[in-house]
């Protein structure tokens, strides 16, 4: 199957790190290569020269067992380190904790495909179902072990922080080392996580080289209906498009937002990507107990993993496109949020809402930048609302929509809701051309010798043709083919598949187009008719109880046979591959498992059964707690006894009003004096087979220090930040306490020596808002901590800081319209928030829309450019060092003189001339108010006269006759008089004739 961008393999530098094209540097390549075995995908790997390898490539994909070959590809983690930064994290920001009072993921695995973790790590205890390596060589944990940390860091257990799914099992899956991710040990820890129980695979890692044999290997995973999520990718700054694996069709693609919700400039982006979340300093565990921040794609895919977790576990039975189609129609974006970072942010709660809308029965046929959503009427209904990707698109009184200007490529989640009714459950379309219509098949055949076998299938296609088509023997892809020009009409095709087939074997197809979106598989159609006999009953079964979960184990029956697990009355397992777990019976009771081979055909052996027996937990007697003298230097113990408990262990902790922190010590702890001022804690864990019980002692009273106690000595003011009519002070703790804890802060403004204003913080805040000050006037700031002596002396004093705000609104002029040009002036605003004004940013829209801005010192500006007739809005703001503040608005439409009028006709009269017009072509973008009409004798003017915008013709009179006359007629508006047309005739006035006789 090819991807969404079906591009070749490219070279790209990411940062600081190498995605290395076949032939770069070396004189051999390496190739993956996709092969069925037995009924099953195995992926090798090959070395070839150079000048070989695009023929070998073509050789072995003709070859029919092979599924896929390509160049070997080597991927990289996404992460960047940055460990001083301040924790704001991907949970945060996406409402997490909104979540868990109805799933925290119970029930979950979701497979890390990365470096090795530190599985010691006391943020991660109890997190892990076995993994697998698929890599050798030296590989640093810091990267895994952040993954792991984000998705399912513990919660509530006094250290550290919390994943995403705190109650989700973590599957550790290497396929990296410190050279990189090889995508042949990506595609062998797709399949083995695949068939191992993995519910959900993540990747934090990418590179721009697409491996079809990867790709062969998601595809694997989505048709065993899990999730798939990879990282986008680290080097935006350089517009490179999104990276691989993330590219991938099926697979949900993440990149990065800052804490503040606005797109990471650094992270990749483009149409593959699907959502974002926080990538930016996400606190994360780090091998040897302690944490570190990160920053990179790589912890932003994994949060938006652990989100999938959750809604797994609290929808059972999702697919992994409603899941993908919950959290997109979930997402927080806005007007300005750009596309290419996908749907939006992650909102965890709003996802699950999504995911739990009744099904709309809502039908969405995609085509080229638009799609058409239809769907049933609702009673009582007045209108409907069509939300794209949660933002809403259309409202229309029918049942049928076109929602247009989407991007050919993008994922989108379409929904309806009625104007009494709830939104529908989201339906997941890819915009563009339809997608492939699922291929039908009448026949099937087969010819050839035993080991040159042709499979002749009658197909057609009764929707839009494929770009190329799956062939699947026994629900196993052989390979992709061209298109074969199938259409409506069945016609017969041929497959050379290799050995001839000796047993009944199913047959189907599966169409694939530009975008990597594939049908659905087609009817299947068989071939044979032998079967072999039922597989014989499993050996070597082993069962281990670990807690809450049993694993098995037995002796693998090859890769022709899968394996079913019943336990209770039913099937709880149905792994591919010689192990699975399960749950575990209740503490003290025993429950049965048995195991059964299965063959392609369904038939299963006989059964082997094994019971285990679980112990009841342990029983505590008496509760932990502290005991013994709360003074510095004294030896204190806990008291607490169990029954049944094979071994106790106990962690000691010092709290204070910010939290818990871990001391040494088992059964007794030895008092430092940095636990004085603090409350003391014990926290017991008995363990025997049966699981484990676990009590926390309650705090102790203050430790009480061993020396004398004085006020403590000064702070140290370190930051002072101006804001309006207020300052904000940051400060660092005393380096002496006195001896005891600290119990507060206060914190005072002067103004000239004088204090005028304070605040009051507890012990563990080090920061504090000093509101109601003057904007434009100069404060210093002290802070002066106390304990339970006393305050200490002030620290010194800060440097003189002036709160200001923004400015007011600039006092808009009477604009000047001009020629395709405006003339704005203003007023300094009434207020200019207390710091001088430094400029002013003029911005002009037609409408909506922005046309131009510039900035200027001065008070008014000419705003050239502009359309004649055409109505502008001009908005001027100010700016001070506080910021820019409201806006001026005014509005005015640029003119000039109207064209010259069109003459029609002038007639002489005695004395006098007709003279008729037409209005002018072009009236200067302003109403035509007149028109002067003047008649020259020579160059003499002899008569003027002007009439008004709708007339167009004028009697001149007091003209002599028989003389010739010049006649100019020039049209007016309010930017004055436009161009004159002149008569292209003399005209001479008629004479009267008198009769004859007369004198």
């Amino acid at each position: 199957m090819r991807t969404r961008l079906a591009t070749a393999l490219t070279v790209a530098v990411l940062s600081g790190l190498t995605v290395v094209s076949p032939a770069q540097a070396t004189d051999e390549v390496v190739l993956d290569v996709l092969t069925v075995v037995d009924g099953d995908y195995v992926v090798e790997t090959v070395t070839v020269p150079a000048t070989t390898a695009e023929a070998t490539t073509d050789r072995l994909e003709a070859t029919p067992e092979v599924v896929a070959a390509g160049p070997s590809v080597t991927y990289q983690v996404d992460a960047g380190t940055d460990p001083y930064w301040d924790t704001t994290d991907p949970q945060a920001t996406s409402a997490v904790r909104d979540a868990w009072p109805r799933t925290r993921g119970a029930g979950q695995i979701v497979a890390v495909l990365d470096s090795a973790v530190d599985t010691s790590h006391p943020d991660l205890a109890g997190a892990f179902v076995p993994g697998t390596q698929m890599i050798t060589g030296p590989g640093a944990t810091w990267h895994a072990t952040g993954v792991a940390g984000t998705v399912a860091a513990r919660a509530e257990n006094g250290i550290g922080s919390a994943g995403m799914a705190p109650e989700a099992k973590i599957m550790p899956v290497r396929v990296c080392n410190d050279s990189g991710c090889p995508s042949a040990g990506i595609a062998r820890g797709i399949l083995w996580a695949a068939d191992h129980g993995a519910d959900v695979i993540n990747m934090s890692l990418s590179g721009a080289g697409n491996s079809d044999v990867t790709a062969a290997a998601v595809r694997y995973a989505l048709d065993k209906n899990i999730s798939v999520i990879a990282s986008a990718g680290n080097d935006g700054l350089t517009g490179n498009w999104v990276m691989y694996p993330a590219a991938l069709s099926g697979v949900i693609g993440v990149s990065s937002t800052a804490p503040d919700g606005t797109p990471s400039d650094w992270a990749v982006h483009g149409w593959q990507v699907d959502m974002s979340t926080v990538g930016d300093r996400v606190l994360l565990p780090k091998p040897g107990n302690t944490y570190w921040e990160g920053t990179g794609t790589s912890f932003s895919a994994p949060a938006v993993a652990g989100a999938v977790a959750l809604l797994r576990s609290a929808v059972p039975g999702i697919t992994p496109e409603q899941v993908q189609a919950a959290l997109q129609a979930g997402s927080a974006s806005g007007v300005d949020w750009p596309r290419s970072y996908g749907a939006g942010r992650l909102d965890v709660p709003a996802a699950l809402a999504a995911a739990d809308h009744a099904d709309g029965s809502v039908a969405v046929a995609p085509s080229a930048g638009q799609v058409s959503v239809s769907w049933p009427a609702t009673p009582g209904a007045t209108s409907y609302t069509v939300r794209i990707d949660g933002v809403v698109r259309s409202e229309v009184a029918g049942t049928t929509a076109t929602v247009t200007g989407l991007t050919d490529g993008n994922q989108v989640a379409v929904d309806v809701q009625a104007s009494n009714g709830d939104r529908s459950r989201p339906v997941l379309a890819t915009v563009g051309a339809a997608a492939p219509g699922t291929p039908a098949l009448g026949s099937a055949s087969l010819r050839g010798t035993g080991t040159n076998a042709i499979l002749d299938l009658q197909a057609w296609v009764p929707g839009v043709p494929a770009l190329q088509y799956l062939v699947l023997r026994d629900g196993v892809s052989l390979g992709s083919v061209s298109s074969w020009g199938l259409t409506t009409t069945p016609r017969t095709v041929s497959l050379a598949i290799g050995a001839m087939p000796t047993l009944e074997t199913r047959w189907q197809l599966r169409g694939v187009d530009a975008l990597g979106r594939s049908s659905a598989a087609s009817n299947t159609v068989i071939t044979g008719t032998g079967r072999p006999a039922a597989p014989g009953a499993v050996t070597g079964l082993d069962a281990q109880l670990d807690d809450d979960r049993v694993l098995l184990t037995w002796d693998d029956q090859g890769s022709a046979y899968s394996y079913r697990v019943s336990a209770g009355g039913g099937v709880v397992a149905e792994p591919r591959t010689a192990g699975a777990v399960v749950a575990s019976p209740a503490p003290g009771a025993s429950l049965s498992y048995a195991v059964v081979a299965v063959d392609r055909w369904n038939q299963s052996g006989p059964a082997v059964t094994t019971t285990v027996n679980r112990t009841a937990r342990p029983v505590m007697t008496v509760a932990p707690a502290v005991v013994g003298t709360l003074v510095v230097g004294s030896t204190v113990s806990t008291p607490d006894a169990f029954t049944g408990a094979d071994s106790v262990t106990h962690a000691w902790r010092t709290c204070d009003a910010i939290g818990c922190a871990p001391l040494p010590g088992d059964v007794t702890h030895v008092i430092t004096s940095a636990e004085a001022g603090k409350e003391l804690q014990v926290v017991a864990t008995a363990r025997n087979a049966g699981g484990v019980t676990t009590a926390a002692g309650p705090r102790s009273a203050v430790v009480a220090s061993n020396v004398p106690v004085t006020v403590p000595g000064p702070a140290v003011v370190r930051q002072v930040t101006a804001g309006a009519r207020s300052a904000t002070v940051r400060w660092s703790p005393p380096a002496d306490n006195g001896g005891a804890a600290l119990l507060g802060y206060t914190v005072t403004a002067f103004h000239s020596g004088v204090a005028v204003a304070d605040a009051s913080t507890s012990a563990g805040i080090t920061s504090a808002e000093i509101p109601g000050l003057t904007n434009g006037t100069p404060y210093t700031f002290t802070v002066k901590a106390s304990n339970s002596a006393g305050y200490g002396p002030a620290s010194a004093e800060s440097p003189a800081v002036v709160p200001a705000s923004a400015p007011g609104a600039p006092l808009m002029g009477t604009p000047v319209p001009g020629d395709a040009a405006v003339r704005v002036a203003w007023s300094p605003p009434s207020t200019d928030g207390g710091r001088p004004i430094t400029g002013y940013t003029i911005r002009t829209y037609l409408g909506l829309d922005l046309v131009a801005t510039s900035s200027t010192t001065a008070m008014e500006r000419v705003v050239s450019g502009l359309l004649n007739g055409t109505a502008y809005t001009f908005s001027v703001t100010a700016t001070n060092v506080a910021g820019t503040g409201l806006a001026g608005t005014l509005t005015a439409t640029p003119r000039t003189v109207p064209g010259a009028p069109g003459v029609r006709a002038a007639t002489s009269r005695p004395g006098a001339a007709m003279v008729r017009w037409a209005p002018p072509a072009f009236d200067g973008g302003s109403t035509v108010t007149g028109y002067r009409v003047k008649v020259y004798r020579g160059a003499t003017l002899v008569r003027t006269v002007d009439v008004a915008g709708n007339v167009t013709s004028a009697l001149v009179t007091g003209l002599a006759n028989g003389a010739a006359h010049v006649v100019r007629v020039a049209a007016s508006n309010a930017a004055g008089l436009g161009p004159a047309v002149i008569t292209t005739s003399t005209l001479l006035p008629k004479m009267i004739r008198r009769p004859r006789g007369l004198p």
